[in-house]
């Protein structure tokens, strides 16, 4: 997980807001300039699918995974492009806030693969949107009880749940039984002892 970047929060969210940065100003090519010296368009390739954007649209969060120099580690000479074994349809959003300084939560995703993949990139979700948030909290809160449900459901003791299924056995072989006469030969209970 990588240090993130947090523009600001929007207001109400538990800290002052500070103003995005905007993205630098692009620098004009004349015929003297050195390619090196002019803003570079760069290719990151996300498991095969390429996005370009300008480096300097990176750089305007220096303590994310692509504003940093960290990104360098995935870079590729013989393509020359930045290689991510990452979500692509993720990727197009994460991409989108580089460009505008503006998260927003694709509803039809994940909750735990978007927050993976904001963590991988190192960018903190308390700056999603106004327009988002809700959506998102709700998503994350849900996810969060249907996670300690199953835990609760890995929880319960051994014994409980072969009760549980010598139970449904009997009634299972023997529906038509008169349970009133037979049960003492047929409890759980009693078959767990012998």
């Amino acid at each position: 997980i990588h240090p993130a970047a947090a523009p600001e929060l929007p207001p109400g969210r538990g800290r002052p807001a500070r103003p995005i940065p905007s993205a630098p100003p692009r620098r004009a090519a004349t015929a003297l300039a050195a390619p090196l010296q002019m803003d570079s368009l760069i290719v990151l390739n996300v498991s095969g699918i390429q996005f370009q954007t300008w480096l300097d649209t990176l750089e305007r969060y220096p303590d994310t995974l692509l504003g940093s120099s960290e990104r360098d580690f995935f870079y590729h000479p013989e393509t020359q492009q930045y290689f991510f074994d990452r979500d692509p349809d993720i990727f197009r959003h994460i991409l989108n806030f580089y460009r505008t300084g503006k998260l927003h939560y694709p509803r039809q995703e994940c909750i735990s693969a978007y927050d993976e993949e904001l963590a991988f990139f190192g960018i903190i979700p308390e700056i999603i949107g106004d327009c988002c948030y809700e959506e998102y909290k709700d998503r994350r809160r849900e996810n969060a009880e249907r996670l300690q449900d199953d835990a609760d459901q890995d929880n319960v003791p051994e014994t409980d749940s072969v009760f549980r299924r010598l139970t449904n056995l009997k009634w299972q072989f023997f529906p038509v039984l008169n349970f009133e006469q037979h049960s003492t030969i047929y409890e759980p209970e009693n078959l767990l002892i012998h």
